[in-house]
């Protein structure tokens, strides 16, 4: 909270009535001889030529570490997709082996026979 101090500080720096305080004046540069020279436009287009080497390496370097990414997720997709199709598989073999009447306690061995001969002379 403000103390009441603060608040007449506060009102009486904006008043109205006093005049505003004076703006800066904008400090006008005059480009300098070096910048018209053949030296300075030699080092600043030399500067630029180095700014554009390092950006082009900067892009080459963003270019590589995509391709590296698409390699890395397309592995990492062929390694799920390999495990999703072994977990299946897995899961398809232990099904039906589980749904074997032996496993299950209801073989007959008789029964079994009984089926096959009937099976057989058709």
């Amino acid at each position: 909270m403000m103390t009441e101090e603060q608040i007449i500080a506060r009102l009486e720096a904006v008043r109205l009535d006093k005049p505003p305080a004076p703006k800066p004046k904008p400090v006008v540069t005059v480009a300098s001889d070096r910048k018209l020279s053949v030296d300075g436009q030699r080092e600043r287009v030399s500067r630029e030529m180095q700014e554009l080497i390092e950006s082009e390496k900067n892009r080459q370097l963003c270019i590589e570490t995509h391709r590296e990414r698409q390699r890395r997720q397309r592995a990492e997709g062929l390694y799920y997709r390999q495990l999703y199709e072994s977990v299946t598989t897995a899961e398809y073999w232990s099904r039906q082996r589980d749904n074997d009447p032996a496993r299950r306690g209801e073989y007959s061995p008789i029964a079994r026979f009984e089926r096959e001969i009937k099976d057989g002379a058709r």
